[in-house]
């Protein structure tokens, strides 16, 4: 008998790839679904279809774009984020030819990743054409994490240490990739609770409810890095909420968010939180064993892998396999676990320049938004969203001083809705410019 969770996954993803072919936006919401739904693992997900089915998604929402592009995107102005992109992919294709070694499961897993990574950062820039849009893949991301906060409430995934591991999507299975997934949703929660709507009470409703399933999510991975991440964002949140308004609205829900963490936290979260100045981390090899050694020692040696490969690194997915070398007390596998010190060490020192003008021009971008002056409604959606969204990015940041994050491809979405945020708050003033030059001539004309 043909399982019932399997009818629902087909017919709602050859739904979805039927309004991709209409509209490349609505493939964007179905990808991003899909990566943390992550079906390829689940076996309702693969009894239809044999294929990867994001990377199947991915491809119609690219020939979609091509086939409706005299009315896809908005003017916007060329942005140097764009030319960052390309030129971190030709540094990762330089880095895997001239690196220490050729592995062709780092061409297949790493080097057409990342391709896949920055086209969906460039379609990203071009189909979200409105902030109606904009706000949709706000909630397709926050529907993601609610689906991993639903699945471990009942209780998939499994525990190692005290900590939920096994219960993330698509190339974030552990837990400190589901922390940082979570550490970027947060405040599109806020975003999205405190945006107008029709119904402000189902809409705060909602989110009151995701939020409840996300946050007892991040606290069973009990992991440090997402801890620092909160602090930070929360201290931003103080310094920008005051242009935000609604100051004792945001202040309510601060407190009530901090006090639920609290409520939900157990004396094993407190305790792993406890060692966050500890320098001592376990390195974990791909036989799952482990070994404790310096979180510093690891950094410094991919620092000295740097400076000693300094124009092409040691090539792409290298660190897992050389890294041990420069540690004479390690004799197994280890992970970089910060993904600055990764790029640096495997596309040496160009690709980390590049990487660091990346995560600079997108908070310039974010920044530039809000140096706009703000005359209507829309106007003021715009400058929040761009705030929550410095928030989402600048957790990412933090999460990945202590994880190999530069492998997760929502930095990637954080960097093209920059852009698209960017090039919608471009045209909405160009269209205000616009009526407001008509009637002064219909003023002058009557």
């Amino acid at each position: 008998m043909i399982a019932s969770r399997s009818i629902v996954f087909l017919a709602v993803f050859v739904f979805g790839i039927a309004a991709t072919i209409k509209r490349p936006f609505y493939g964007l919401l179905l990808y991003v679904i899909l990566v943390y739904v992550d079906p390829s693992t689940k076996w309702w997900g693969s009894v239809f279809i044999p294929l990867r089915v994001s990377l199947v998604t991915a491809i119609v929402i690219f020939l979609s774009y091509f086939l409706n592009r005299e009315k896809e995107g908005i003017p916007g102005r060329p942005v140097l984020l764009n030319k960052l992109m390309i030129l971190f992919l030709g540094s990762i294709i330089i880095s895997t030819i001239l690196g220490k070694v050729i592995l062709q499961a780092n061409i297949d897993n790493i080097v057409i990743r990342y391709a896949k990574y920055i086209v969906l950062f460039f379609l990203i820039t071009k189909v979200v054409k409105t902030k109606k849009d904009y706000d949709l893949l706000l909630w397709a991301n926050i529907v993601g994490c609610l689906y991993l906060g639903v699945q471990a409430y009942i209780g998939a995934g499994h525990y190692e240490n005290g900590r939920l591991e096994g219960i993330g999507g698509s190339g974030f299975q552990e837990s400190e990739g589901v922390a940082a997934y979570i550490c970027v949703v947060l405040p599109f929660l806020l975003d999205r609770y405190f945006a107008p709507s029709k119904k402000p009470w189902l809409t705060k409703a909602s989110v009151l409810l995701c939020a409840a399933f996300i946050l007892r999510l991040l606290v069973a991975t009990k992991t440090r890095a997402a801890f620092l991440a909160i602090l930070i964002m929360s201290l931003l949140l103080v310094i920008r909420m005051w242009k935000l308004g609604n100051v004792y609205k945001y202040i309510f829900v601060f407190v009530v968010g901090i006090a639920g963490m609290i409520y939900l936290a157990d004396d094993h979260y407190w305790d792993r939180i406890g060692t966050i100045f500890s320098q001592s981390e376990a390195l974990v090899d791909s036989n799952k064993g482990e070994v404790t050694e310096e979180r510093i020692d690891v950094w410094a040696a991919g620092v000295r892998i740097m400076l000693e490969n300094p124009m092409t690194g040691i090539g792409p997915g290298n660190f897992l396999i050389f890294g041990h070398e420069y540690l004479p007390d390690i004799d197994r596998k280890i992970a970089a676990h910060n993904m600055f010190v990764l790029t640096g060490s495997e596309n040496g020192i160009p690709g980390l320049v590049i990487l660091l003008g990346i995560v600079g021009s997108t908070l310039f971008l974010l920044r530039n938004i809000r140096s706009k002056q703000m005359v209507s409604l829309e106007d003021k959606s715009i400058h929040d969203s761009s705030v929550f969204l410095e928030l989402s990015f600048i957790g990412f940041i933090v999460n990945g001083f202590f994880v190999n994050a530069i492998y997760f491809e929502v930095f990637f979405w954080l960097c093209g809705m920059a852009v698209a945020l960017h090039n919608i708050s471009h045209y909405h003033k160009h269209q205000e410019l616009l009526i407001r030059l008509l009637e002064e001539q219909e003023t002058c004309h009557a």
